[in-house]
C-alpha cells in the first residue's frame, strides 16, 4: 500500500510542515508513525527524490516540496484512494454469500445500470469483428437457453453469459466500464447460483441476447440500451418475485 511507502510518507510529511525538512527531523516523525528508517536512510530517498524534481533544498534548513512534487503528491493521494476504494467494493461483493438472493439482486441491478450504458456504447463503437464475436456468444446462449438449460449446461451457460456482456463492455470503448463489469462477474459461486434459482421460478431461459445484439448490429444505441435493461429487468423481477416467496 502507498501509506507504508517511505517516499510517499517522507512527501506527505514535507507538504504538511511549515518549515524545511531535514533527514534527522524526518526520521523520528517516521517513527512516531511506526516506520523506523535511519537518517542516513531517509537521506539517501531525499536525495532520489531531489533529482526526480519532487524536492527542492533550502540551504541548510532541509527540503520544500517543488511544484512537480505537489503534482506527484497529489497523484499518490488519489491512487491511494482509489485503491481503498476498490478495496472496499471487493469487500463488499466478497463479503456476503454467493448464495444470497439480496446480494444476487444487488449485483443484477448494478449490471443494469452498467450494461444499459455499455451496450449503448457498443452499438455507436463496435467493429464488425466485435459484432461478429459478440453474435457468436449471443446465437450459443438463446440456442442453448431456449428450452431451459440442464443443470450441466448451467456453469458453461453462465461463462458464456459474462463472454457476451463482457465483450460488449470491452466494444463499448469505455475502460471504466469494462472494468466495472469485469469485476461484478467475477463471483463464479453467484453466476451459478443465479441459473439454479431462475430455474424455481417462471422465468424464461430464452432472454433476449440476439435481441440486444441486433440493435447493435443496426448501430440503434437507444434500442440496444432498452434491450440489455429488459435483458436485466426479467432476471431482476424474477429474483424478487423469489426472495418475496422466501422471506413472506
Amino acid at each position: 500500500m502507498l501509506s507504508n511507502d517511505i517516499e510517499y510518507q517522507i512527501l506527505s510529511l514535507i507538504e504538511n510542515s511549515d518549515t524545511p525538512l531535514g533527514s534527522n527531523a524526518l526520521s523520528s516523525m517516521l517513527k512516531n508513525k511506526g516506520i523506523r528508517a535511519s537518517a542516513p536512510t531517509i537521506g539517501r530517498a531525499l536525495s532520489i527524490l531531489e533529482s526526480q524534481g519532487y524536492l527542492q533544498l533550502i540551504g541548510k534548513k532541509g527540503r520544500v516540496l517543488s511544484e512537480s512534487g505537489k503534482n506527484a503528491l497529489s497523484r499518490m493521494h488519489l491512487k491511494e484512494e482509489l485503491e481503498n476504494a476498490a478495496s472496499n467494493l471487493v469487500n463488499i461483493l466478497t463479503r456476503s454469500d454467493s448464495h444470497d438472493i439480496r446480494k444476487l439482486i444487488d449485483l443484477m441491478t448494478t449490471r443494469r445500470v452498467l450494461e444499459r450504458e455499455a451496450s449503448f456504447l457498443a452499438a455507436l463503437n463496435a467493429t464488425d469483428s466485435e459484432l461478429n464475436t459478440i453474435s457468436t456468444y449471443a446465437g450459443i446462449l438463446d440456442s442453448v437457453m431456449k428450452g431451459g438449460p440442464s443443470k450441466t449446461d448451467l456453469h458453461h451457460v453462465a461463462g458464456l453469459g459474462r463472454l457476451f456482456h463482457e465483450s460488449i463492455a470491452k466494444a463499448s470503448r469505455n475502460e471504466i466500464l469494462y472494468a466495472m463489469i469485469h469485476l461484478i462477474n467475477q463471483d463464479i459461486a453467484a453466476r451459478d447460483y443465479l441459473f439454479i434459482l431462475l430455474e424455481k421460478t417462471n422465468y424464461s431461459f430464452n432472454t433476449g441476447h440476439i435481441k440486444i445484439l441486433n440493435a447493435m448490429k443496426r448501430r440503434k444505441p437507444e434500442e440496444a440500451a432498452l434491450a440489455a435493461a429488459e435483458h436485466l429487468d426479467t432476471v431482476i423481477t424474477a429474483l424478487m418475485k423469489l426472495e418475496s416467496k422466501y422471506t413472506a
